[in-house]
């Protein structure tokens, strides 16, 4: 976990690739410096232990980070969270995003998009990630006072679609987080002998880890927090499509193009030889 830390404060990520987006800026998240950070720190991340995971504290502009803790905090004043109160947890969460801020919307909905997506398939080297339309069991989380989040394995299937679950990604929205309240995230190893690493759920911070029925996670001891204030955080997860689904397409399930009669479709590639035609459609894809 430290090498992770090390990658990204280092002077091969922070330049550029892990250079703030200016909040103006009418995207959050900042393609070039994804692509960046996604190849450097993939080995780190294989190579985390207790599971492979990566604690990213300056991967989104904390100003943003910052106005949607506040759109949040809002929220929870005007009570639009639902606990989900039960033996294992306490928690609050807020799932649909017409209720969110606008701020938080754009958030999520870029955590959702394309850019972040391929930032997690090089960091992680799954490929073929599905985020949820649905943002089922995401969207925004609340801990109050002496809450808690037992150590657990998430669900590895998506509810309602034939998705299996690999990746979460965590935001967290607590500015000035005293260690002294609890509130960290443990993980754990699979035998749970032993919690391997914790991360303070400050302000900024961003984790993303790998679902599996061994990723044992929480924080399992109470908040000791002041009564005003809640441990929150922001919380996506992505999919793939299973083998056994894969295998149904046979053929892919790519698009099949048909020509009208009398050859007046055809471009110069029609024309040209495969390997040509083979050589440009890489050359494309690896400029998207």
């Amino acid at each position: 976990m430290d090498a992770i830390r090390r990658s990204v404060h280092s002077g091969d990520v922070t330049d550029d690739a892990l250079r703030p987006t200016p909040t103006g800026s009418p995207m959050i998240l900042d393609a070039d410096r994804l692509r960046s950070l996604g190849a450097r720190a993939a080995a780190d991340y294989a190579a985390a232990s207790p599971f492979p995971h990566a604690v990213l504290p300056d991967l989104i502009d904390h100003d943003v980070v910052r106005a949607v803790a506040a759109e949040v905090d809002e929220l929870g004043r005007a009570g639009l969270s639902r606990p989900a109160d039960h033996r294992y947890q306490t928690k609050s969460a807020v799932g649909m995003e017409w209720e969110w801020g606008d701020l938080t919307r754009q958030l999520m909905h870029e955590l959702n998009g394309g850019v972040f997506v391929r930032f997690l398939e090089s960091l992680t080297g799954i490929d073929g990630l599905v985020a949820d339309p649905r943002y089922r069991g995401a969207g925004v989380h609340e801990i109050p006072p002496g809450g808690a989040l037992k150590v657990h394995a998430d669900f590895s299937r998506h509810p309602d679609l034939p998705l299996r679950r690999r990746l979460n990604t965590l935001v967290y929205l607590n500015e000035d987080w005293d260690p002294g309240w609890g509130g960290n995230l443990e993980l754990w190893d699979a035998d749970m002998n032993e919690c391997v690493e914790t991360v303070v759920p400050e302000l900024g911070t961003v984790v993303v880890f790998s679902t599996t029925t061994t990723s044992f996670h929480g924080h399992p001891d109470p908040l000791d927090c002041p009564p005003d204030r809640c441990r929150r955080s922001l919380a996506t997860y992505y999919y793939t499509v299973p083998d056994e689904l894969t295998a149904v397409t046979g053929d892919g399930g790519g698009r099949v193009w048909k020509q009208r009669p009398g050859g007046s479709d055809r471009t110069l590639l029609d024309w040209a030889p495969p390997v040509l035609v083979d050589g440009v459609r890489r050359l494309r894809a690896r400029r998207r």
